[in-house]
């Protein structure tokens, strides 16, 4: 896989194996998933029968698991979000990206929503290599990735002291057509903080304007934060 000439593996089978949860760190299913700011949420009937299909669901498995709501999604696209959600909270990527296959296969819509809270999974099972294969593949679900697919690859990069590949990815949203936006950067950002790169950190910071981006506090804790820690 290549970001800038965003090369993708050639079949979604490969993903797939790449993405199988048994190399993922897994947590066991809850009757409650917590969601945003720490609230706490009911979980997703379909999520929970993919939780309990165990650390290696096969394809077959999955489909099974989601065949009872696919005719919902397919008149409500955004009535996935939930199981992807769930998903997401307990750190199955492998699983999530197996249900977007499912959905491609039975022609049901996949949408950016879907994608960016799967590589998000990615993030939070602190595999940032998935989280930038996951982007990579949004294309084998007619996805056009936006600006929240890049900033959970870009985070889930920071977080794994990637700097370099965070800020490849950052370079390249332009390229794909998508408007970085301030949290975009900060995430950026903060790659470079984690990773002790303050003139990096700085250069972005003091550069965002260039990319018509508005640098809010939170760009300024970051870059301030990066000179501090190198004592600068």
């Amino acid at each position: 896989m290549m970001l800038g000439g965003w090369s993708a593996p050639a079949g979604i089978g490969a993903a797939s194996a790449a993405l199988r949860p048994s190399s993922l760190p897994s947590q066991p299913a809850e009757r409650t998933l917590c969601g945003r700011r720490g609230r706490r949420r009911q979980a997703d009937p379909v999520s929970e029968s993919l939780l309990l299909l165990g650390d290696e669901p096969t394809l077959a498995q999955v489909q099974q698991a989601v065949s009872p709501a696919l005719g919902t999604w397919a008149r409500r696209p955004h009535a996935a979000n939930a199981a992807f959600m769930g998903l997401a909270d307990q750190r199955r990527p492998g699983v999530a990206m197996l249900v977007l296959t499912c959905m491609r296969d039975q022609r049901v819509e996949v949408s950016a929503l879907h994608c960016s809270t799967t590589i998000s999974a990615c993030a939070k099972a602190g595999r940032h290599d998935l989280a930038i294969e996951g982007l990579a593949l949004t294309h084998h679900f007619r996805v056009a990735p936006d600006e929240f697919c890049y900033g959970a690859a870009i985070s889930a990069c920071g977080k794994a002291g990637e700097w370099r590949c965070a800020v490849m990815l950052l370079d390249d949203m332009p390229t794909r057509r998508v408007t970085p936006n301030v949290v975009n950067c900060n995430a950026a950002t903060s790659a470079y903080e984690k990773a002790g790169q303050w003139q990096c950190a700085l250069l972005l910071y003091s550069g965002m304007p260039t990319r018509r981006v508005a640098p809010d506090a939170v760009s300024c804790n970051a870059a301030t934060s990066a000179c501090e820690k190198a004592g600068r």
